[in-house]
């Protein structure tokens, strides 16, 4: 018999390859997964129905069908950014800052993340959301700001390393929510 945490695992890591190009799919795969992982271990199977349900939503949505686990209430105004990109935006503008702190140019700092996260992520609006951000403008979303703070928090938390090092671990981080490679640069078109 193998072993289910060893197949959840191998099950996770195809399901972030799926991700990279087909983010729906990607996610039921993963939800998918865990499932699996769960039913192996012989657990009370009403325990899954949630992640059950989601997988099904995730497949629904895909296809435009409405399901209560991704149903959309009216907008009541602010953000429509997707909270994950707000999160990313924190720790986006959080690398720039630790950049200017260890003596790179704005533009050169904005340029070193915009590498990393891609197109989706314009040098422009990297500045300006860094900008809006530390200036506590109400349209930065509260999940970025406060990814922001814990971003350089942290850094600093680290007191024998340096502000060059500090920035490269925030680069490293980006890096690893995002999956990209180490000399990787995500501009490039493929």
């Amino acid at each position: 018999m193998s072993d289910p945490l060893a197949s959840m695992i191998a099950a996770l890591t195809e399901a972030r390859h799926i991700y990279a190009h087909d983010v729906q799919y990607g996610a039921t795969f993963a939800v998918d997964a865990v499932v699996q992982y769960l039913q192996e271990l012989d657990i009370d199977p009403q325990l899954c129905v949630p992640l059950i349900g989601l997988s099904g939503a995730l497949v629904d949505a895909g296809m435009g069908i409405t399901n209560p686990h991704v149903s959309l209430a009216k907008h009541e105004g602010g953000t429509k950014t997707p909270i994950q990109d707000s999160l990313t935006w924190g720790w986006a503008a959080a690398a720039v800052t630790l950049q200017l702190e260890a003596g790179e140019t704005l533009p050169s700092a904005a340029r070193r993340v915009h590498a990393i996260l891609g197109n989706r992520f314009p040098v422009s609006k990297i500045i300006e959301y860094r900008k809006r951000l530390t200036r506590g403008k109400s349209t930065v979303r509260e999940q970025s700001r406060s990814n922001y703070h814990t971003a350089i928090g942290s850094a600093h938390a680290e007191k024998q390393l340096s502000p060059r090092q500090r920035a490269e671990w925030t680069l490293t981080t980006l890096r690893n929510m995002t999956g990209t490679k180490q000399g990787e640069d995500r501009t490039k078109v493929r």
